[in-house]
């Protein structure tokens, strides 16, 4: 879902649209055609839609949704503190500074 998730939380709270979250890899392969505009794709996705034919990608809910978007940034923020750290110590090396490790 990616970033676009505040938009799916507002069709769906909001305007009470129901949403499908198409797995690509499936229906490009479902819908794979020599043709490919913008106006045929969207026709084909439009039939698999009214014919229940889009494979769909598992949706958390919020709650599991919120712990991982909360792990996520967890992991982000701990591979920016060791290359910050790694960083550091190259620097240290380079200027040939005894520190412990």
């Amino acid at each position: 879902m990616g970033f676009n998730g505040w938009l799916i939380d507002l069709l769906e709270k909001r305007f009470r649209i129901p949403t499908i979250i198409a797995n690509p890899i499936k229906v490009k392969a479902i819908a794979s055609a020599k043709i490919k505009t913008d106006k045929i794709d969207s026709e084909t996705l439009a039939q698999l839609l009214r014919g229940n034919l889009i494979p769909s990608v598992y949706r958390p809910v919020p709650k599991d949704q919120k712990i991982k978007d909360l792990l996520r940034y967890r992991f982000r923020l701990v591979r920016y503190q060791t290359s910050l750290k790694n960083t550091i110590h190259t620097l240290l090396r380079r200027e040939r500074v005894d520190h412990p490790r």
